[in-house]
């Protein structure tokens, strides 16, 4: 599994917001809905964390499906999940 070392602290939010919804609920957020969770105003600051989290290998984004958004390391989903449920 990849250390989270790499990641701002506003890829993060991102990054196990969008983890945690995929494993609950099997299918990604919508760009609000991250938006919205992490307290941001804007949807570019969205787009950009989605970008540096593919570019860093923590997601895929598919450029030939609208809205595709994988995580490859499933196991992490369901790691963020539990951390999330016992805090």
């Amino acid at each position: 599994m990849k250390q989270l070392t790499d990641l701002t602290a506003l890829q993060n939010a991102v990054l196990q917001f969008t983890a945690s919804y995929v494993y609950e609920r099997g299918y990604q957020p919508l760009m609000w809905e991250i938006a919205q969770a992490c307290g941001f105003s804007s949807m570019a600051t969205v787009k950009d964390c989605l970008k540096a989290l593919d570019r860093k290998g923590y997601i895929f984004i598919s450029s030939r499906r609208i809205n595709f958004l994988h995580i490859p390391n499933f196991a992490y989903a369901r790691q963020i999940t539990m951390w999330r449920d016992a805090a």
